[in-house]
């Protein structure tokens, strides 16, 4: 009796368990299709996060990779040019003025007025061998496909170029440097060029440099000539001129501030005269500057042999090609403002 009691109770246990086990089953079978359908749609937002976090990092790289930009103004309004341009082509004549500042153009039009395929030797040695000549910056033709070939990011022009502007502005951003109708603001090109740059500092730094300059060459030569007057003559293939303000004019009587002559024209450039003209000044000191071929015929007169300075030999000589090149750009007037001292300090 008591085994069949024992036998009875064992079997109500092992029932007991098997509805439990089944129960429990039935449970985790109920439970699997909702982690079933959760778990692609926590890898759906996986995926999406992913996707659009490669979005948004495509985009930055886009904006890190497009130049930045800030706009200036120039001859015509404002204009919108790389913040940092790394490919400068200059046909401005403002060659020299970047290499003051350390910049180096991929091309320039500062060559030889009269052989425009030569770079003017004033800065050839100082500029990249491989910078090319463009033309000439005082105007002529300028080569557009050069130019192109230098896949340049901004273009430096000025007003003696207008007629190619357009042209120019299908190449890369061209900013025409502000200037005078003349072309003779050197000072005014140079601090526009430091606004272009952001280099505001170091242009008026090289500025307050070359007037200390000309202050003490002032200084110098005056103590040697005390009130005497100088003039500007030019004899070349267009007649002769007596220069006022313009190129060496600019840096005789406004730089290093020296006694015009009584007579000397009005007006920046002065005047274009007869051979007989030069009767209307009479210096005690002439800047003479001349080409070879037109120099006989003033030696040979007696207008000019009668003149003061040339009796008492105080004529300083200087080539058509050297103040040309030089007398209107910062290195150029630097350096003859040198020469032409130089010439009046060592006369003996």
């Amino acid at each position: 009796m008591n085994r069949q009691l024992l036998l009875n109770w064992t079997g109500a246990v092992l029932l007991i368990l098997m509805l439990v086990i089944s129960g429990c089953s039935k449970n985790n079978n109920d439970s699997s299709p909702v982690n079933n359908q959760e778990q692609p749609a926590d890898g759906q937002e996986s995926n999406q996060t992913q996707e659009e976090k490669s979005d948004d990092g495509e985009s930055n790289s886009k904006e890190q990779e497009k130049p930045a930009t800030r706009t200036i103004e120039h001859m015509e309004g404002t204009i919108e040019i790389p913040d940092q341009p790394k490919r400068i082509v200059d046909i401005s004549g403002m060659t020299e003025d970047l290499l003051i500042l350390d910049i180096q153009p991929l091309g320039t039009a500062n060559t030889d007025p009269f052989d425009n395929s030569l770079i003017d030797p004033l800065i050839k040695e100082k500029l990249n061998p491989s910078a090319i000549p463009l033309g000439y910056y005082g105007g002529g033709t300028i080569n557009l496909e050069a130019i192109i070939s230098l896949e340049p990011d901004l273009i430096l022009t000025n007003i003696r170029h207008h007629a190619i502007n357009d042209k120019l502005a299908q190449i890369a951003p061209t900013v025409i440097v502000k200037d005078n109708e003349y072309s003779t603001d050197w000072r005014g090109r140079f601090v526009h060029l430091g606004e272009i740059f952001n280099r505001q500092d170091d242009v008026s730094t090289w500025l307050d440099g070359y007037d200390q300059k000309a202050k003490r060459l002032h200084d110098e030569i005056v103590a040697r000539t005390g009130d005497e007057t100088f003039g500007i003559i030019e004899v070349g293939a267009y007649g002769y001129r007596i220069y006022a303000d313009a190129g060496v004019g600019d840096i005789l009587f406004n730089d290093m501030k020296l006694n015009r002559v009584p007579g000397t024209p009005e007006g920046e450039w002065g005047a274009s005269i007869s051979l007989e003209g030069l009767t209307t000044i009479d210096p005690d000191h002439i800047i003479l500057l001349y080409s070879d071929t037109e120099l006989q015929e003033l030696e040979a007169s007696s207008i000019w042999k009668n003149m003061t300075a040339v009796k008492r030999g105080q004529v300083y000589r200087i080539t058509n090609e050297v103040q040309y090149a030089q007398a209107f750009t910062t290195l150029g007037k630097s350096n003859l403002i040198d020469t032409i001292s130089q010439l009046v300090l060592n006369k003996k």
